[in-house]
């Protein structure tokens, strides 16, 4: 999206690893689920699901972008929302990393299929990333640390630019968003509203009692969540 510039500044948190990749296991009704209830249980085909939605606005997704989107999702446990979240990457990029063969770059120089800004991405380098990068690693992400010594910054800002242009690491990167957001922000609305305008304006909604459903951003993703398949 457009506006991605400095909204995230405050960040500081731990990821949370996560390793149960495949099938996920929801039930329609959690409150008054009985284990007699045989009936209530449905099995969610995650992979297909991710793969036909993105098919949807991508008709060249490849199977290791859906794999690797679902396997951050995962291991930042983030994926029980993986419906709403499979509808915010459609959203933002259409599910696409490049077009015509060019890395995907709004006017506000967001990056990649989850356009997320090098600035943004800089901060996250070092505030979070910096103290525990294990999980980048795992996931298979390339080294950053000649980003943070490097003090001239338009050679940082284009060795963040050229980082972020790899798949991969878009996709890593939005995991650390996601994750950040919905702990520190106190679930998946607050945190998509942070995602797309900020802190600040998340706290102006909340303070005006502005219906976060209401607002384009959320609203936008919840009509592609419910085209999306089931």
């Amino acid at each position: 999206m457009k506006i991605k510039l400095s909204i995230l500044s405050l960040i500081l948190i731990t990821p949370f690893l996560g390793n149960n990749l495949g099938n996920i296991l929801f039930t329609k009704d959690v409150d008054g689920f009985n284990k007699d209830d045989k009936d209530n249980i449905e099995i969610f085909d995650v992979n297909s699901y991710v793969l036909e939605s993105f098919k949807k606005y991508n008709k060249n997704i490849k199977i290791k972008t859906v794999k690797k989107f679902i396997e951050v999702c995962d291991s930042f446990k983030i994926n029980k929302n993986i419906k709403t979240l499979t509808a915010q990457i459609c959203l933002e990029s259409g599910a696409k990393q490049s077009l015509n063969g060019k890395t995907l770059e709004s006017s506000g120089n967001a990056l990649g299929i989850s356009q997320v800004t090098p600035y943004t991405a800089y901060l996250f380098f070092k505030n979070v990333i910096s103290k525990n990068d294990k999980l980048l690693s795992q996931l298979g992400g390339s080294d950053y640390k000649n980003i943070l010594i490097t003090n001239d910054s338009k050679l940082r800002r284009k060795k963040v630019q050229k980082w972020l242009c790899n798949e991969t690491n878009n996709l890593i990167m939005y995991g650390y968003l996601m994750n950040h957001c919905i702990i520190k922000y106190g679930g998946l609305k607050n945190s998509l509203v942070v995602y797309s305008k900020g802190p600040y304006f998340l706290r102006k909604s909340l303070k005006s009692n502005v219906k976060l459903d209401t607002l384009h951003y959320i609203s936008s993703i919840k009509k592609i969540e419910k085209t999306l398949t089931n």
